[in-house]
């Protein structure tokens, strides 16, 4: 039974490189600490973080990738990300499926090379050439194919990408390598609420991407899903090209109008793109372009090669340790500003002396002591502790990377650590409080309400919890 053939291929397949097993302990240490840490976008720069393990064991487990420049092909289902590739391969033996329907489940990355061959890549980061016991892996595990592969199990869970190697039909792209990525489109169905997760995982750490629109597909013009998307996904620091596939589905009358279309309408989303281009994956043919052609964009990207592979990982694990140190600098200088306000308020009732309310004001002074004792110098050390924790496990992974890649990174923690005035939401609590009482108002504790209205605000901006007095 086929199935158990490739089953028993991929958990025998062992490594090659030894030297990501410490990358994957580093990166586990760094997992652990950061979920110590609350941030808003934790979903999001977990994600990043499952992408750089992805691709840090791609090239250490299939080290001729490492000469390639990787590009990314994305957009939604039936953009014709499938096809496209396709368009580059000269071997009609090897090529991704293609249907009405086609969804990629399984990431490719698709490479020139003399040889045909499908290598997956395992979770244990093993290699397993699963194109010796099956030829036709490819279609058969697509969602909707006629004769797929049947697993009790989701296969993905094991085998996360394929390395598939065939003979480019242009010498010009050699270095070059494409990963077909799943369609985006979340749904209800659970094998594509996944395809959605890792289609957002690749993308998001690929310093070059091709998003595919269909020609036959809302006019060719870009969706609001589709814009989300790209927004989530970061497009800072990506070289963004923009393909309407089918472009032989249309009158040749039309398509100056689609390309107009859609270029109105990255102009007016503000998107930044290097060229856009009218392609037929069928004919092999640019049907006209803007800016810059698709062929050019692909060759201008080959000059930077896979050498900027570990540039475009550092970039993202750096992007992800300051989200969670912005984080950290951020909760300790809250804790310090409010109890320095609380400590205001404390010194201010000792100078207190009000007979008449000396009840209120004793009880104002308890409040603002008891929340002394919560924002403590205390937590503001271990804040500190868990700082200095994250760095140390962020330079640990940074070396693993840089032992990987055998070159060192030029990047210092120390040198670019956030400090509290590189964060520009925090609101300057610093300044002198104002303790000038109401003249209306003699017999009231002066400078107290006011004195715990700012504590009160400060409060509010960390989301603990509000105190009032009455």
């Amino acid at each position: 039974m086929q199935e158990l053939q490739i089953i028993n291929e991929i958990l025998s397949a062992k490594p090659n490189n030894q030297t990501l097993s410490s990358f994957n302990k580093y990166l586990n240490n760094f997992y652990d600490i950061t979920k110590k840490i609350a941030v808003e976008n934790e979903r999001d720069l977990v994600l990043n973080l499952k992408a750089i393990e992805s691709e840090m064991a791609i090239i250490a487990a299939y080290a001729e990738l490492f000469s390639k420049h990787v590009i990314a092909v994305g957009g939604g289902f039936s953009a014709g990300k499938s096809a496209f590739v396709n368009s580059f391969l000269k071997s009609k033996d090897i090529q991704l499926p293609i249907s009405i329907d086609p969804t990629t489940a399984i990431p490719s990355y698709v490479m020139s090379s003399d040889k045909d061959q499908i290598i997956g890549i395992s979770k244990n980061n093993g290699v397993a050439n699963l194109g010796k016991i099956a030829p036709d892996i490819l279609s058969r595990l697509t969602h909707n194919a006629d004769n797929r592969l049947n697993f009790s199990f989701n296969l993905k869970d094991i085998l996360p990408f394929l390395v598939v190697s065939s003979e480019f039909n242009d010498p010009k792209y050699q270095n070059i390598c494409f990963i077909d990525t799943p369609g985006y489109n979340p749904n209800s169905d659970g094998n594509r609420a996944q395809d959605f997760n890792t289609a957002k995982e690749f993308l998001a750490n690929s310093s070059s991407l091709l998003w595919l629109i269909s020609c036959d597909a809302s006019g060719g013009n870009i969706t609001e899903s589709d814009i989300k998307f790209l927004n989530s996904i970061g497009l800072e620091n990506k070289k963004l090209y923009f393909i309407i596939t089918k472009a032989d589905k249309r009158p040749k009358s039309d398509l100056d109008e689609v390309l107009e279309n859609l270029k109105d309408t990255l102009d007016m989303e503000g998107i930044e793109y290097e060229g856009i281009s009218l392609y037929s994956s069928t004919d092999i043919e640019e049907y006209g372009y803007h800016k810059l052609s698709l062929f050019d964009f692909i060759l201008s990207q080959i000059n930077n090669k896979h050498s900027k592979s570990q540039e475009n990982v550092m970039t993202n694990l750096i992007r992800v340790y300051q989200s969670y140190e912005k984080a950290l600098v951020k909760k300790q200088d809250d804790n310090d500003r409010i109890f320095s306000v609380l400590h205001s308020i404390t010194i201010e009732m000792a100078y207190i002396d009000d007979e008449e309310n000396e009840e209120h004001t004793f009880k104002v002074d308890q409040y603002a002591k008891n929340l002394k004792s919560i924002f403590s110098s205390t937590y503001s050390d271990e804040c500190k502790k868990l700082l200095k924790e994250l760095t140390k496990a962020f330079k640990e992974l940074k070396s693993s990377i840089d032992a990987i890649f055998g070159a060192v990174y030029d990047w210092d923690a120390d040198a670019n650590k956030i400090t509290t005035k590189d964060i520009e939401q925090l609101s300057d609590l610093r300044k002198t409080i104002d303790l000038d009482g109401d003249d209306d108002l003699p017999k009231k504790p002066k400078g107290s309400t006011k004195a715990i209205q700012e504590a009160n605000s400060a409060v509010q901006k960390t989301g603990f919890f509000n105190f009032e007095v009455k």
